[in-house]
């Protein structure tokens, strides 16, 4: 998938899980196969990136707040 720009916005998080055997009891585990990355972009310009699962959590927090706040100046 490609990165979110300020034309084509968007949010955009990938988190690849590890592959197990359809044997594996654990297989349905949520740890994943490389760190977390992510990256977003609004129309208006705004742009974030991140990696790790902290720094990812964070930035899509970021990113709904700030469309939260294109919401609100839309209704004053």
């Amino acid at each position: 998938m490609k990165k979110p720009t300020p034309d084509d916005p968007g949010l955009h998080v990938s988190a690849p899980p590890i592959y197990r055997s359809h044997n594996d009891g654990a297989r349905w585990s949520t740890q994943t196969d490389t760190t977390p990355t992510g990256s977003y972009a609004c129309r208006c310009g705004q742009t974030g990136e991140a990696t790790g699962r902290r720094q990812v959590a964070d930035m899509v927090k970021q990113y709904e707040d700030h469309k939260a706040s294109h919401a609100k100046d839309r209704h004053r």
